[in-house]
């Protein structure tokens, strides 16, 4: 997550403020660096091809969009699944965070 924001993949869009908690929602900066992103860097984090990456985005984006987050963390737990045993980190959870 450091990395995308700071090579500006990921910029702050607003900062709301909620009970003393500040909350960042982070967005792309323009449109070329989003569809930079979904081509790219998302396939070579998850390790998937286009096609599984933008099948699993536009899912993932319904379920946030309709407020199901039932669905959201099965489609999560569906990527983890598929995630090859080769590459995992022992209890380390950084790759996780990375593909997130």
């Amino acid at each position: 997550m450091a990395l995308l924001f700071q090579a500006g993949y990921l910029t702050i869009k607003k900062i709301t403020i909620a009970n003393r908690k500040e909350t960042f929602h982070l967005s792309y900066p323009n449109k070329e660096v989003r569809d930079s992103f979904l081509t790219y860097l998302f396939g070579e984090y998850s390790q998937k091809d286009i096609i599984f990456s933008s099948r699993f985005l536009k899912r993932i984006n319904e379920w946030v969009k309709a407020g199901d987050m039932n669905g959201f963390i099965e489609e999560i737990k569906s990527l983890f699944a598929s995630i090859p045993y080769h590459i995992f980190i022992g209890d380390r959870e950084a790759y996780y965070h990375t593909i997130i």
